[in-house]
């Protein structure tokens, strides 16, 4: 049988071991901590001994009142439980974020969130008896993946199904456009247009090819309400796209200094824009100014997180039309959502500017971002142009008596030939169609030519 361990609050935090292995953890003061244990860990013929780590940020501490002792009870035979392990590629682990899972009832009635803990480690407490179905949702994961995980649980006992595996989309662009990517291995800043928006002391951009990152020195009090403040380093940029960067650095001037990457419609400092950005001690946001908006009333974010100063992490920004996406990941291997915004008005009517933004959100203090890493381009591979086979004029991948048939309708303008049906019939490759060469494809039909003199 399982056991819980309840009971206990503690002020502030806790990590809370069983014979050694991590039982839980929860940060918050004044919570009741509810732990699953697996009977495995427990020793039935010996000593058991529980540690609890507390840590807190100020005034008491501990479990510092009555009644809060920690209790460790038989978890009931009415209900079952489910513990196991998500994973990426390999063996890499997958955390909350990047892995929000589903447990569901079997006909489908009963649906459970969670998410997995940064060890990978996911559960679900308090289940009816039955099957279950588990699987993850996120748009960072493929569509096609991972496949439903079965489960069987039984009262009173913890099923531990195998390993759940995570199968993500790609997360770099698969075609990159070389006017706009910057791997920062050379000294291109003279191919980018970098200046301060708003009113920020003034700010600049240097690259360093040795260590291949670009670094923005900016000021600026935000990115944000109805003026932006900041340094902005850009190119122009049309259609739809798909851009990643890696983020090293932030400024370390406010909590909520930003950097990142930018779309804008022009540089006015109130002008719509949509910025996928790492914040000091805020994690990462996908923000935006839908509306040109002089009062910022529209402006919209979601994220959250952690970021570490000189390993940062990856930024992802995909424009399809008015709809954009944002993704972060460590290593391009697991990937996780961040969310998404939409834009009106003139952000489909013309070209936008596009690239790095930074403000070190403390005016008249400049800070330095170091990114690396820029590429621009598309998550679709385009195909190649069709292969025109001379002589194949009706595209069947053959050459006999109706191509020939084809083309001299097409030269007595009994039909209109196609581009590339045109392309097939010029085999003398002379840029012309015409009754030369349905010549030359008749003595080829009676072996009379070997090849077409358009042939190599």
């Amino acid at each position: 049988r399982a056991f819980i361990f309840n009971n206990m609050k503690l002020d502030d935090n806790d990590r809370t071991y069983l014979n050694g292995v991590l039982i839980g953890t929860h940060n918050g003061w004044n919570d009741e901590r509810n732990y699953l244990i697996d009977s495995a860990i427990v020793n039935f013929t010996g000593d058991n001994v529980l540690a609890i780590q507390g840590a807190q940020g100020g005034g008491g501490a501990g479990i510092d009142q009555v009644g809060w002792a920690p209790k460790i009870t038989i978890y009931p035979a009415s209900l079952g439980a489910v513990m196991g392990t998500a994973y990426a590629a390999g063996t890499t682990k997958v955390g909350a974020d990047s892995a929000p899972l589903v447990l569901a009832s079997a006909d489908g009635k009963t649906k459970i969130a969670a998410n997995a803990a940064t060890d990978g480690t996911y559960s679900f407490r308090d289940l009816v008896p039955g099957d279950y179905v588990l699987t993850s949702t996120s748009p960072a994961i493929a569509s096609t993946a991972p496949a439903a995980l079965a489960i069987s649980v039984a009262g009173g006992k913890i099923a531990k199904p195998a390993e759940f595996l995570i199968t993500y989309v790609p997360f770099f662009p698969a075609t990159l456009d070389a006017t706009v990517s910057d791997d920062f291995s050379k000294d291109t800043s003279k191919n980018w247009t970098s200046v301060d928006i708003g009113d920020p002391e003034p700010g600049s951009f240097a690259i360093d090819t040795a260590s291949k990152t670009a670094t923005v020195t900016a000021d600026g009090a935000d990115i944000w309400d109805g003026g932006d403040h900041f340094r902005y380093t850009y190119k122009t940029v049309s259609g739809d796209f798909s851009a990643t960067v890696k983020v090293l650095n932030v400024p370390t001037t406010d909590g909520w200094s930003k950097a990142g990457l930018m779309v804008r419609n022009t540089l006015d400092t109130n002008s719509q824009h949509v910025f996928v950005c790492a914040s000091r001690d805020n994690g990462e946001y996908i923000q935006a100014r839908p509306k040109a908006d002089a009062a910022g009333n529209g402006s919209t974010s979601a994220g959250g997180g952690t970021f570490t100063q000189g390993t940062g992490y990856y930024l992802k920004l995909v424009r399809k039309g008015q709809h954009f996406d944002a993704y972060k990941s460590l290593d391009g291997n697991v990937v996780a959502y961040i969310g998404s915004v939409d834009v009106t008005d003139a952000f489909d009517k013309a070209p936008v500017m596009f690239g790095m933004a930074v403000t070190s959100h403390s005016a008249g203090n400049l800070g330095d971002a170091k990114l690396m890493d820029l590429r621009f381009g598309q998550d679709t591979v385009t195909p190649p142009p069709p292969t025109v086979n001379l002589g194949d004029v009706t595209g069947d991948g053959k050459f006999n008596i109706s191509d020939v048939v084809m083309a001299l309708r097409g030269v007595a303008g009994l039909v209109n030939l196609t581009a590339d049906q045109q392309k097939a019939a010029d085999v003398n490759a002379d840029k012309k169609f015409n009754i030369t060469d349905v010549v030359l494809m008749l003595r080829k039909l009676a072996g009379l030519i070997d090849k077409f003199p358009g042939q190599a």
